[in-house]
């Protein structure tokens, strides 16, 4: 593949040549989607292509189901009243993908074969965008390998979440907007453009970073063209119109109640590891050969900041742009506001960053060190995220663990107990097949007290899952069950500790066993006066 990619190199300069603002002088957007169908780059697109939706769409139906996922579902099936409420309630979420689900039958082994197809869609359009953005072929190429096997971008095409939804219409907005841009103008395509940042901003609050760039474009692109300017404007003001709509009514639904997680905010290190993260999905696998792919990683993006930064052109300062949107408002937020602060978030801008990541290394115009530098970077992130799915070794919560064991030694006279109803429906869903959870449950959101159920049982089963969820590397951190306030669970666990007789750990999952009868309380921490 690296030599198939290299085929369609831009011709080289001397090193001391100042082309800082190639490859765009020396092509035309029309004659770098024509290198892009030479049959070299052809058999190197078909290849990612394959090798993206094999990684993407294995083992679908084995993976546990998220709570996430449950959410997603209710949101599908529901009333459609009931399931705009839903949406509106936590205030920070779009409503575009939740609705259109309702259309995909099934269910979220369904929903995830969707944003499979999707993620395969994404990865074509990267190929396209990336080169009409910097209108060089090898970049688009390089790039469109890079998301295929993005660890990032396959984990979000393997779940039932908008992500892919958002990179589609992203991309597909981003190549409007250049074409555009660069004179090819027609009423549908203005049209087009218009949809298509109207439903990516509908998708995900992040895709509104979008604005920002292509406004940054307009402003570098030299001579200034005011009526394109006006134009865009009054199409972005349209575009937004229906989210901004959507915010508002957010903020007239009712407010979804804390949950009681604990999440930690970032750390001087989130950064460079989020960068980590959207290259070569560092947090899933850390190990000693995962090293000269994170350092090949390093330098490019170090070389290509540096020379998008140099070149001051429409499409260069659109790729800094869209980074830079999508990443500081993200942690301002996540250190004024609230502390969930995730990788996904910033979906939007994983395909700038692998652009900018491969022309750091392709304009050294060592062509023998750039494929060696970026073929160790595709190698290292496929090799992640293969050993990933492969060895079904995703962060995720062991539900198919913790059913396991409370579906055989539960009975009818027993009782399983959590706290909401979203880690209830994630845990039935991981029930083996064949059997079934015999004991009836219990939602410590949805009663008052449990004692009168507790009196009535032999046993009581305590399915507890990580409250300390860690959003920056989709996992969880380690927590004390008994710590006060820490949740609900944790408060109710605390008030019968001395009778846990059993605990069973599973990835993001406590399961307690306490015999039934009268509960004997111990008093909490705060009530004692600690």
């Amino acid at each position: 593949m690296t030599n198939a990619i290299h085929q369609t190199t831009d011709s080289a300069r001397p090193l001391g040549e100042r082309s800082e603002r190639a490859p765009d002088e020396r092509r035309s957007m029309r004659e770098s989607l024509a290198a892009l169908a030479s049959p070299w780059s052809l058999v190197v697109i078909a290849v990612s292509i394959a090798v993206g939706a094999l990684l993407r769409g294995w083992n679908l139906d084995g993976l546990d189901q998220r709570a996430g996922e449950v959410l997603t579902e209710e949101r599908a099936r529901a009333p459609l009243g009931t399931a705009i409420e839903s949406i509106a309630m936590p205030r920070n979420q779009a409503p575009l993908y939740f609705l259109m689900l309702r259309v995909v039958p099934g269910g979220v082994l369904e929903f995830r074969l969707a944003n499979v197809v999707l993620g395969v869609i994404a990865i074509a359009l990267v190929f396209v965008a990336i080169a009409i953005v910097l209108r060089s072929p090898t970049i688009a190429l390089w790039s469109g390998a890079l998301f295929a096997v993005s660890p990032m971008a396959v984990l979000l095409s393997r779940i039932a979440r908008p992500y892919p939804l958002l990179l589609v219409l992203g991309l597909a907005a981003v190549i409007a907007f250049f074409v555009l841009l660069r004179g090819h103008r027609t009423r549908v395509l203005w049209v087009a453009f218009t949809v298509l940042s109207a439903l990516a901003f509908l998708t995900h609050y992040s895709a509104l970073a979008l604005i920002l760039a292509q406004a940054v474009a307009i402003a570098f692109r030299r001579p200034l063209d005011r009526a394109f300017a006006r134009a865009w404007a009054i199409s972005q003001a349209v575009a937004a119109v229906p989210v901004v709509a959507w915010a508002v009514y957010t903020l007239t639904a009712p407010r979804e109640s804390g949950v009681g997680t604990d999440v930690p905010g970032p750390e001087l290190l989130t950064l460079p590891r989020t960068i980590g993260n959207l290259a070569l999905g560092t947090a899933i696998e850390w190990t000693w050969w995962v090293v000269p792919g994170t350092v090949a990683a390093a330098v490019g993006l170090a070389a290509g900041a540096v020379w998008a930064a140099r070149r001051r052109s429409s499409s260069s300062e659109f790729l800094l742009t869209i980074l830079l949107a999508t990443f500081l408002p993200l942690i301002t937020v996540a250190l004024l506001v609230t502390p969930k602060y995730s990788d996904r978030y910033i979906a939007i801008a994983l395909p700038a960053l692998l652009a900018i990541l491969a022309a750091g290394w392709i304009r050294t115009r060592l062509a023998p060190v750039a494929t060696a530098g970026l073929a160790l970077v595709l190698v290292t992130a496929t090799a992640v995220i293969g050993v990933a799915v492969l060895d079904e070794d995703e962060p995720r919560t062991e539900w198919s663990g913790a059913a396991g064991v409370v579906v055989e030694e539960a009975g009818p006279n027993d009782l399983v107990v959590f706290q909401r109803w979203t880690t209830r429906e994630a845990f039935l869903d991981a029930v083996p097949e064949g059997s079934e959870l015999a004991a009836p449950t219990v939602v410590l959101d949805e009663v008052s007290g449990t004692e009168d159920a507790e009196r009535a049982a032999d046993r009581v089963f305590v399915v507890y899952r990580n409250p300390i969820e860690d959003f920056h590397t989709g996992g969880y951190r380690a927590f004390d069950p008994f710590t006060p306030g820490l949740a609900q669970m944790s408060d109710w666990l605390i008030e019968r500790r001395e009778r846990i007789e059993g605990e069973d750990e599973f990835v993001g999952i406590r399961v307690f066993q306490i015999p039934g009868g009268d509960i004997a309380t111990e008093p909490t921490r705060a009530e004692a006066g600690d």
